[in-house]
């Protein structure tokens, strides 16, 4: 029985360390995932900012020459074409990640129905057994106790 105790400790232990392994690659994935987001974020901020600034640089040149209209203009479309693709890229990126701990949740969900299956017959007769030296046991040393109380 002490066998099967410190087994079922054990198993226990591995389980617990796998799945903390596993929340800690989840952690460090989100985060990785999160810091692109953010560097990315930033991006389009910057080249929206500097698309405004071209195009009002443009709008205030548009009385001068045509060649600097015409490069304000390229570059202030240039910085907006940046900002949009890159919002819309992080558009994409933030609606293809999975949730937050996915894998860790589906690893628990799999024990969960692993340990709802009933033991198979094989494992059922061992503790059956074991159970039954367990009771034999039990009632010798009650046997032997009530003997040497005097007892009979």
């Amino acid at each position: 029985m002490l066998d099967s105790l410190r087994t079922l400790v054990d198993g226990a232990a591995g389980l617990v360390h796998t799945r903390l392994e596993l929340l800690g690659a989840d952690l460090r994935a989100e985060r990785a995932r999160l810091t692109a987001a953010v560097l990315v974020s930033l991006a389009v901020l910057f080249f929206a900012a500097i698309g405004i600034v071209f195009a009002a640089f443009a709008i205030m040149l548009a009385a001068w020459d045509h060649f600097r209209f015409g490069a304000a203009v390229l570059l202030a479309l240039a910085f907006l074409a940046a900002a949009v693709f890159g919002g819309l890229r992080l558009q994409r990126f933030a609606q293809e990640q999975p949730r937050m701990f996915d894998a860790s949740l589906a690893a628990l969900e799999g024990d969960r129905e692993q340990l709802a299956r009933p033991a198979p017959k094989a494992r059922l007769a061992e503790r059956a057994v074991e159970v039954g030296q367990w009771i034999a046991a039990g009632l010798m040393l009650y046997t032997v106790v009530r003997r040497a109380l005097g007892r009979r």
